[in-house]
């Protein structure tokens, strides 16, 4: 007997295998969304690299560095002595706020506008949403990132 014609398995591979590929294609596709994450990530390093950096300031100096119009902190007066602890860089985007004996670096994500943020009193960075922009803003609404 001669059948012509596909099985329901082989018809159900094809779908899935277009739906496999598609995923693929869309994901790859999506350069800025890539791009955004790939951002965000080097954000997020560069945070815990900074709040490490004013952290370990704070230990060998005995205060956190003076808040600068800018949100530079190497701008400020402690400007070189925090530059041998951030060997003299500190990214653009980053807002350094220092209040009251404590300290806060705030960085935009470029995926959900939302933020990556580190305070000190906390001691670990959270990612809030833009309407916590400042250091006295209470915390219980943001993640902690891991």
């Amino acid at each position: 007997m001669n059948r012509k014609g596909f099985t329901l398995i082989e018809i159900m591979l094809v779908v899935v295998i277009i739906g496999i590929l598609t995923g693929f294609g869309i994901s790859i596709l999506n350069v800025n969304k890539q791009k955004n994450r790939a951002i965000d990530a080097k954000n997020l390093s560069n945070l815990q690299k900074a709040s490490s950096a004013i952290e370990a300031y704070y230990y060998g100096e005995g205060s956190y560095p003076i808040q600068s119009d800018s949100g530079n902190p190497l701008e400020g007066d402690s400007g070189v002595a925090l530059g041998t602890y951030l060997t003299n860089t500190w990214p653009e985007e980053f807002k350094y706020i220092a209040s009251g004996g404590e300290f806060a670096i705030f960085v935009l994500k470029e995926v959900d506008g939302n933020y990556y943020k580190y305070i000190s009193s906390e001691a670990r960075i959270l990612e809030c949403s833009p309407e916590t922009p400042n250091i006295d803003t209470v915390v219980a609404n943001c993640t902690e990132v891991e």
